[in-house]
């Protein structure tokens, strides 16, 4: 895996992160992802299934939202609890950037924050994690899926949602997020890219697998 470095001006000017052998979306997806997770994903891959928060924590949880008024969020916990999350892949990497940014330390871990928020209880040891969570820098990896076995991953609602283990050897590039960064810089870059833009571009891996899972776009 090689280790690359932000270059700010580039990705403001250009809506890039990485150098262009690694923005090959024939070829490359994208995971954005928290620095305490780096040294597993690393060692071990993107591992599926992953349940990044214990069961009894996120129904613990649960049990101390209102029911009348957190409905959602309480359902939201509990199928959480029993059922893993696909592992999601951006078709652009500047996709990975924003939600590891804005949901440090994944979907789950931020519907715990909203849970909190709302006025639930949590142990001590989840809000040590999320705290850790909160302070951590973002990292995104290029993963080359060009070898992958394409019925365990499909591309929908303009990204790509995998159930199988991203091995070591499919990390190609990462990049650290430093801290300086803000994820409002991202406002307004016309150099971006719409999510649903890959689908339309020749031999991307978004428009190969559209074709193959006849998803919905």
């Amino acid at each position: 895996m090689v280790l690359e470095f932000f270059n700010r001006d580039r990705f403001l000017v250009k809506g890039t992160l990485f150098s262009n052998k690694f923005e090959d979306i024939s070829r490359y997806a994208y995971h954005g992802s928290s620095s305490i997770y780096g040294e597993d994903i690393e060692r071990n891959g993107l591992i599926w299934p992953f349940y990044p928060i214990p069961q009894d924590e996120l129904l613990a949880l649960a049990a101390t939202l209102n029911e009348d008024v957190d409905s959602d969020l309480i359902n939201c916990l509990k199928r959480s609890a029993y059922q893993s999350t696909r592992i999601s892949l951006a078709p652009y990497s500047y996709m990975a950037l924003k939600h590891a940014q804005t949901k440090r330390g994944g979907q789950i871990v931020d519907i715990c924050r909203m849970a909190i928020s709302a006025g639930g209880s949590a142990s001590p040891a989840l809000l040590s994690k999320l705290h850790m969570l909160n302070l951590a820098e973002s990292c995104v990896y290029a993963i080359d899926l060009s070898c992958c076995r394409y019925p365990s991953v499909r591309y929908e609602n303009g990204v790509f949602q995998s159930t199988m283990t991203i091995i070591p050897s499919m990390l190609a590039a990462k990049i650290m997020v430093p801290d300086a960064f803000q994820i409002k810089d991202l406002d307004g870059m016309q150099s971006l890219k719409s999510p649903h833009a890959a689908f339309l571009e020749r031999n991307s891996l978004a428009s190969r697998l559209a074709a193959m899972n006849q998803v919905n776009l």
